[in-house]
């Protein structure tokens, strides 16, 4: 609040925006790329409250955007949208997992990423499984 707003970092604009909106007690946002234009910093800044967010169960959200990692940790669902259709939809972990996200120019997160070179270069599903359980992604 002492900050003059010139002087916010991307990140910081960005939520400054949110609970703007958010304050006028809107039941739902939607939200076209929040994290377009921000650094890695801000956009873990404004995923985490659009997390927060949704865990709460306060405001719904539609958020369009590309950047799948956030998509993995912010979305209970996705929809991918292709040529102006929904060509795939459901819980996030598995549409973000669905090997043909390539094909409609999609990049899987860096998880779904991780998980198919360590499984291509023959190490040991149990050993993929305890990796990925210690850099806390889970099944993604």
């Amino acid at each position: 609040a002492a900050r003059a707003p010139a002087r916010l970092s991307g990140g910081q604009a960005q939520l400054v925006a949110l609970a703007s909106v958010l304050a006028m007690g809107t039941p739902y946002l939607v939200l076209d790329e929040p994290t377009a234009q921000l650094d890695p910093e801000g956009t873990r800044m404004v995923g985490e409250a659009l997390r927060r967010l949704t865990e709460s169960g306060r405001v719904g959200l539609l958020i369009v955007e590309q950047k799948t990692d956030l998509l993995l940790r912010t979305a209970d669902r996705v929809a991918v949208v292709d040529d102006g259709h929904i060509v795939l939809e459901g819980p996030a972990a598995a549409v973000l997992a669905d090997e043909r996200l390539p094909d409609w120019g999609v990049e899987p997160p860096a998880p779904v990423r991780l998980r198919r070179q360590l499984t291509q270069a023959g190490v040991e599903q149990a050993t993929v499984e305890r990796a990925m359980k210690i850099m806390g992604v889970g099944a993604a």
